[in-house]
């Protein structure tokens, strides 16, 4: 397996495998406005330019897919193609994102469905629930020991 930084041109991959794993596993946990949010923010070019987005891939296909913002110390997007679940290419992801990380701690808004994979991860809760535009999120973070 190979995690490097995606090439512009690859961005879009990255978009539709978050999509379509957001609507597999996700979505179910959100309101019509948090799914219309969440598609709105992944076709909002001012959105996606500032993100810095890495992939997963095994014999040239994406696996999977991670974007940071921020400068790198918070996690926007974390999605694994779920055929591929429970094989350490969401681990890879998120290790390269906190090797990367500069300041030592990464966050991320972690929707309901992924917390116990954050936990996993080595990320603790750092406040309750909260909803924005009904997107509900859990915030944690991770600190580098």
């Amino acid at each position: 397996m190979e995690i490097r930084l995606l090439e512009d041109c690859e961005r879009g991959a990255g978009l539709e495998l978050a999509w379509e794993v957001f609507l597999r596993y996700d979505a179910a946990d959100y309101s019509r406005e948090g799914i219309d949010a969440f598609g709105y923010a992944l076709h909002d070019p001012l959105y996606v330019r500032r993100l810095k987005f890495y992939g997963a891939f095994e014999n040239g296909e994406m696996l999977g897919v991670l974007a940071t913002r921020e400068g790198g110390s918070h996690i926007a997007l974390f999605f694994v193609d779920g055929a591929h679940h429970c094989k350490g290419i969401g681990r890879a992801l998120v290790r390269q994102a906190q090797k990367d990380c500069a300041e030592g701690e990464l966050t991320v808004h972690s929707s309901p469905y992924a917390v116990e994979i954050y936990r996993r991860l080595g990320f603790e809760s750092s406040g309750e629930k909260e909803e924005k535009d009904g997107i509900a999120y859990i915030p944690m973070k991770w600190q580098r020991k």
